[in-house]
């Protein structure tokens, strides 16, 4: 089967990500593999990390589709770095797990001191894409 092939290449692809996201992890602990609707399929890594489980998601493209810190209360991802394949303007923002998360981001944002939200915004800079993010979610 195409999938288990390209295992090593998916969990290279996730390992890859996170370091290029300032994540430090250490092993990976366990690997689920999925399949949605018979047509999609891809792997979710976990690795342990520093203080938190980093899940990874990564499709059988090799393309990373979604990162979560678990617990996600103390220090979550942007919405660009949590789903780096989803677009701003994306459906995906508006239903399903895409619309919980950036609604979970948004009512975390805001509780942080002004302190924490300039240090987390020099942490994770807005991708090009989302210009005018940060500003926007405090305004609203």
């Amino acid at each position: 089967m195409k999938l288990f092939v390209n295992k090593l290449k998916m969990k290279n692809a996730a390992e890859a990500y996170c370091q290029s996201i300032g994540l430090t992890i250490g092993k990976c602990e366990r690997a689920d593999y999925h399949r949605l609707l018979m047509l999609v399929e891809f792997i979710e890594f976990h690795f342990t990390s520093l203080d938190s489980l980093v899940i990874c998601t990564v499709n059988t493209s090799c393309q990373v589709v979604r990162c979560q810190l678990i617990p996600d209360d103390t220090n979550m991802l942007p919405p660009w770095v949590a789903f780096p394949a989803c677009h701003p303007f994306s459906t995906g923002w508006r239903q399903g797990a895409g619309e919980a998360y950036e609604r979970e981001f948004i009512d975390w944002f805001r509780r942080l001191s002004n302190e924490d939200k300039k240090q987390y915004c020099d942490k994770y800079p807005e991708d090009p894409t989302w210009e005018g993010y940060y500003s926007q979610i405090q305004k609203t």
